[in-house]
């Protein structure tokens, strides 16, 4: 790059510290998870017992999922995470087929979830039947002022999101105590444990694959590594503190609607927070429930976006993105052309659809997929690294944990495979059969060459931006 607007470079801060990054964890994952799956999962394998297994199950297996992130984290600390972890570990192929396919196909159609059911849940309390176009629109507005937010306000940002943070567990709380008093009020005879379960293995499947939607968000995080301060003690206990405080309150979350609603109720529910409230009390709690629920799906679409344009702004940084989606602006520090970029993409996966379920089951096949690919990455890290001494000096964990962690996705992959829909299957081969051309034509053997630098030194001058520190060339 040349020009005056280019000379300067910018180094990434540390921003965040252990109370900062332990919301954004719980922010992320508590969002439109548990309130969009609970009644499915209860659907999917007919009893309570069952129900309460599948989220303990999947709150157990988080925690192992993370402490198996940590110890790749902690051997590369770099802003990037997953895509980092793969790249370093497995290729530049993996790696690029998986930025690719997480910055133009999974973070958008994550964001969309997220801006769609904060439409629709603002739209029920005025309206029982929300239109299409109008929560698709009001989506695409909280897209706009969400980028405004993550690229000129982060410190603003982080402190409204540790706040909803501290609203959406006192949210699920305030439906825990409220069980717990109508409990204690009414009379209540829960059926057997396992009553009605369903013993299709394919029904519990769609389970898991809900409930690995509810804690979504989590594998995020080492996107920021280089903006958390002191990472390789950090970002652990973190992850941990924030991953166990969600399965506990997932859990009683889930028990306090079952102990509350009938079975009957449950399945004809389309959202469990309103049903739970007019069995409360007569519909005089739904507003304020609904509100609250607002606030917990604000926090995950803010939590989510931050790492989204991290996520495009380490891929530029690495070369496999064009160079102007890694400029920081010279003042607040903050990657604004990625954020943007993904604020583009992500308008259209909320125009493509207002289907949430659609996008929520194509989400979480290729989310494990990839998933996938990073636990192959930690192996191939604790082979490479068997008879490192400076191993012992930084965070790792026994070779059980991954084992059992890919297991249990692998369980979960193979059978959605094998049961899924046509389109949870077409859309990521097709996607990635196209990436595949991409990689082979402009990286593997440089067929195609285009030169972007008129256009980056133009981004520099008009919107005050630089190259980061170890992004400048010569």
């Amino acid at each position: 790059m040349t020009g005056a607007a280019t000379e300067r470079s910018s180094e990434i801060e540390g921003k965040f510290g252990f109370i900062g990054i332990t919301s954004y964890i719980i922010g992320l994952i508590i969002g439109s998870g548990i309130f969009i799956t609970s009644n499915f999962i209860f659907r999917s394998v007919g009893s309570w017992g069952a129900t309460l297994l599948v989220w303990s199950v999947c709150g157990g297996m988080t925690v192992l999922g993370a402490l198996s992130w940590a110890e790749l984290s902690a051997a590369h600390p770099r802003q990037g995470g997953t895509y980092i972890f793969i790249y370093r570990e497995l290729g530049h192929y993996p790696a690029f087929l998986y930025i690719f396919t997480r910055v133009l196909l999974l973070n958008p159609v994550s964001q969309a979830i997220n801006g769609l059911a904060i439409s629709q849940q603002i739209q029920i309390i005025f309206t029982p039947c929300p239109d299409r176009l109008g929560t698709q629109l009001m989506a695409c507005s909280f897209l706009l002022l969400m980028t405004w937010m993550q690229s000129s306000q982060t410190n603003i940002t982080t402190s409204i999101n540790t706040f909803i943070t501290g609203v959406k567990v006192l949210t699920l709380v305030g439906i825990i105590v409220s069980a717990v008093v109508y409990v204690s009020i009414n009379s209540v005879q829960l059926p057997a444990f396992f009553e009605e379960t369903n013993p299709d293995p394919y029904t519990w499947i769609r389970a898991f694959n809900g409930c690995y939607w509810s804690f979504a968000g989590w594998q995020a995080i080492p996107a920021v590594m280089e903006e958390i301060k002191d990472p390789m003690k950090t970002f652990p206990r973190a992850v941990l503190t924030g991953v166990t405080i969600v399965t506990v309150v997932y859990v009683l979350t889930n028990l306090a609607f079952m102990s509350v609603l009938s079975y009957d109720e449950i399945r004809s529910s389309t959202f469990m927070v309103s049903s739970y409230a007019a069995a409360l009390s007569g519909y005089s709690l739904d507003v304020p429930f609904t509100i609250l629920v607002v606030f917990s799906l604000i926090g995950s679409f803010l939590g989510f976006g931050l790492i989204s344009g991290r996520y495009m702004f380490s891929a530029s940084r690495e070369g496999d993105l064009p160079r102007f989606l890694s400029l920081l602006h010279w003042k607040k520090n903050t990657p604004v052309t990625a954020q943007t970029f993904h604020m583009l993409l992500s308008f259209v996966s909320v125009l493509s659809t207002d289907k949430i379920q659609i996008l929520l089951n194509l989400f979480v096949f290729i989310s494990i997929g990839f998933d996938l690919f990073v636990l192959a990455s930690l192996f191939r890290l604790k082979y490479r690294t068997r008879k490192d001494e400076n191993r012992k000096n930084r965070f790792h964990v026994n070779i059980i944990i991954p084992t059992v962690y890919t297991s249990f996705l692998l369980g979960i992959f193979i059978t959605s495979c094998l049961n899924g829909e046509l389109l949870q299957l077409i859309v990521p081969s097709i996607f990635l059969v196209c990436v595949s051309i991409v990689y082979l034509v402009t990286v593997k053997f440089k067929l195609i060459r285009i030169s972007l630098a008129s256009l980056e030194n133009f981004i520099c001058k008009a919107f005050l931006l630089v190259p980061v520190a170890d992004d400048q060339s010569s």
